[in-house]
């Protein structure tokens, strides 16, 4: 949504777009504990700790979100979930790019 705001100009879609980063910014603290939870449980990663899974695209857009709306808040929030990622990676079994931890 915010890249097609940028290239389009339309307002009301880059106001959704922030609306969506800030949601899960606030969120970001809860989302990092549900994963450290699940880290401790067999298999967790089998459900993908890559760039566009729930919790590593949590981080890719919210990395974006802070450079291209100079907004260190998203840097912070996307920061707090690597440590539960980063639990999960040994245990990682897709690794790749887009779903895993490579």
């Amino acid at each position: 949504m915010d890249a097609v705001a940028a290239v389009t100009g339309d307002e009301r879609t880059g106001e959704l777009a922030q609306a969506a980063f800030d949601q899960v910014a606030k969120r970001s603290v809860l989302i990092a504990e549900t994963l450290a939870s699940l880290a401790k449980k067999p298999g967790a990663a089998e459900f993908g700790i890559g760039a566009f899974g729930p919790f590593g695209g949590a981080v890719y857009a919210l990395a974006h979100a802070a450079v291209r709306h100079d907004r260190p808040e998203y840097a912070e929030a996307a920061a707090a979930l690597l440590p539960a990622i980063d639990e999960l990676v040994d245990e990682d079994p897709l690794l790749d790019i887009v779903s895993g931890s490579a």
